[in-house]
């Protein structure tokens, strides 16, 4: 079973219906968030997924009694549930635009989270620079992973970090982001700095010291390893399935009506 959690879910024909490792190894503690502690407990990723299920996933056609059992492991089910992406989610690629105005983009995630896969934003971070190619894309955007942070923060690791100052310092007098200083904090005091290099550079100790003290560590550029986003959403993270929509009424109208996705489910 826990290799399963880790493996993320399929169809009946072993078809991947999220990315590969869609719990990361070493995340195990944060998991109360959807194993429940006994038989009668509704862990709180069910409520939040219902939530989105019955008011938000099936456009014109909210089901208020939909539960998290309703769920099929099927393709089609699958292209049903996220059909509202094409307007909702912000996965697009293309920043080409942004980029052209000015905007600088500091992504972040934990290695522990326990909400979102950050395989999923490592696979987007790749479809960024197929799309818009790498030179452009180093220009405007840096990626950081935080070993051992949960959702947004905390975690049995590098639970507190400040990516606003960087970003801003980019903005404002372009300084370019380097490494960022995270720590974890216990009964309010720091108990752990560690650096943290833009990916896919990582902080490597260098062998004196205390291995708890940031000063102690220098950036280390690992072996790419080959990276596996074979599942039946990759193309979710792609440029031309979005759709603009309005409310007329009870009823949201999208356009244009033919899209990737509505092909996709047909």
């Amino acid at each position: 079973m826990v290799r399963k959690l880790h493996e993320g879910a399929a169809d009946a024909q072993g078809r991947r219906l999220e990315p590969a490792i869609a719990h990361e190894w070493g995340s195990e503690l944060e998991w109360t968030l959807f194993v429940p502690a006994t038989p009668q407990q509704i862990p709180a990723s069910a409520r939040f997924a219902e939530s989105y299920l019955r008011h938000l996933a099936f456009p014109d056609a909210q089901d208020p009694d939909f539960r998290v059992t309703d769920l099929q492991f099927t393709v089609d089910s699958f292209w049903r549930t996220v059909q509202s992406s094409s307007y909702l989610a912000a996965m697009d690629p293309d920043l080409s635009a942004f980029r052209r105005g000015g905007g600088k983009l500091l992504l972040w995630h934990g290695w522990n989270d326990q909400h979102i896969a950050p395989q999923s934003t490592l696979a987007y971070w790749d479809a960024m620079r197929r799309t818009m190619g790498e030179r452009a894309v180093d220009g405007f955007a840096r990626l950081y992973l935080f070993p051992g942070m949960a959702h947004c923060g905390g975690g049995d690791g590098l639970g507190t970090a400040d990516v606003l100052t960087p970003v801003m310092a980019w903005v404002e007098s372009g300084r370019q982001p380097g490494r960022i200083v995270a720590s974890t904090v216990a009964g309010g005091a720091t108990t752990r700095t560690r650096p943290v290099f833009p990916y896919p550079v990582v902080a490597r100790y260098d062998g004196t010291g205390n291995a708890d003290d940031a000063a102690n560590f220098v950036p280390s550029t690992p072996r790419a390893a080959p990276a596996d986003y074979r599942w039946v959403g990759q193309r979710l993270y792609s440029h031309g399935y979005q759709t603009w929509c309005a409310a007329a009424g009870t009823t949201l109208t999208c356009r244009p009506e033919e899209t990737w996705l509505t092909r996709k489910i047909r």
